[in-house]
């Protein structure tokens, strides 16, 4: 939801698109896949509500002649803009919330934050799903927006040793520098701006998050500084500490956390500025009901790592 103000009224707008949805869409990526076209990019254009495909100019050409009727179709029964493009054309600028995927398992995430890291530009994420660093391959894995690369992972902490202590037990997070021509923001979906961090924000704090699959949602902190046990990523367990618990909910009583928000930016308001608090880590699964036990892990963890968190 964004607000605008003028010097007598303030209006609220909803979108008229989730992000969520706009997300879904991406099976009409596929759908053109399948038929052989070549997709430069694709993704959310926030601005203009929409998801937007590029397909490289010369089979864009080739679609416009042999399937104009079901573009058409396409393009005025969805919020869908199919245009023509060359290969890897993201220039995006990545915010808080944005979905982004491993190209070495799938997983998809959500981008929490833009910083920097071991001088580089950088976003921060969550750490499971990204465990193929170091003591797995030498390879790190490749992060992907809009459906090409936009970094590669530096840093993962996930931690999945029951009887670990001391820093390598605490929070669950990665860093990934950004190798394209995207850019780092310190933009959360919705045009909120963070401005600063409060990572040891005390129980009864009002907290909101943003994940690239629920959206936004907000609640207050129940406990904090605790050890979590759950199942997710490459693994089957993780046994990770230091993280807070808040009791979340949203406008439309669904799940205010599921899988994709991993990652996702975790804030709180002090007067008029957004201070991020950390990122989403993991979510209680009810036995009922929509899921609103949110896990986070603080910032601070990524920040004694080395992660800068960009707050202009």
């Amino acid at each position: 939801m964004k607000r605008a103000q003028d010097s007598e009224h303030v209006i609220f707008e909803s979108a008229s698109y989730s992000l969520n949805y706009l997300n879904s869409l991406d099976q009409v990526v596929t759908q053109l896949e399948e038929q052989n076209y070549s997709i430069g990019s694709y993704g959310v254009d926030r601005k203009a509500n929409q998801f937007y495909v590029s397909v490289i100019e010369e089979d864009y050409n080739k679609l416009m002649n042999e399937q104009p009727q079901t573009l058409q179709k396409t393009t005025e029964s969805l919020p869908v803009r199919i245009e023509p493009g060359t290969p890897n054309t993201s220039t995006a600028q990545l915010w808080g919330g944005d979905r982004i995927t491993n190209e070495d398992n799938g997983a998809g995430l959500s981008v929490g934050i833009g910083g920097t890291y071991g001088g580089s530009s950088a976003i921060l994420t969550a750490g499971h799903s990204n465990e193929k660093v170091g003591f797995l391959s030498t390879r790190y894995p490749y992060i992907q927006y809009s459906g090409t690369r936009t970094g590669q992972v530096s840093y993962q902490r996930a931690n999945r040793t029951n009887g670990a202590t001391g820093v390598d037990s605490l929070g669950d997070f990665a860093m990934v520098k950004l190798t394209g021509s995207d850019t780092a923001t310190n933009k959360v979906y919705g045009s909120v701006s963070i401005t600063g961090t409060y990572s040891s924000v005390p129980v009864g704090t009002t907290i909101y998050k943003y994940g690239a699959t629920t959206g936004y949602s907000w609640g207050t902190v129940t406990q904090a500084s605790i050890n979590v046990i759950y199942s997710d990523g490459l693994f089957n367990t993780y046994y990770v500490n230091g993280l807070y618990q808040s009791l979340m909910q949203n406008s439309s009583g669904t799940d205010a956390v599921a899988g994709g928000d991993s990652g996702g930016p975790v804030y709180m308001k002090d007067g008029s500025a957004n201070k991020l608090h950390g990122i989403v880590t993991a979510r209680s699964n009810p036995t009922s009901g929509p899921a609103k036990i949110m896990y986070s892990t603080p910032i601070y963890y990524a920040e004694h790592a080395g992660f800068t968190v960009k707050v202009n």
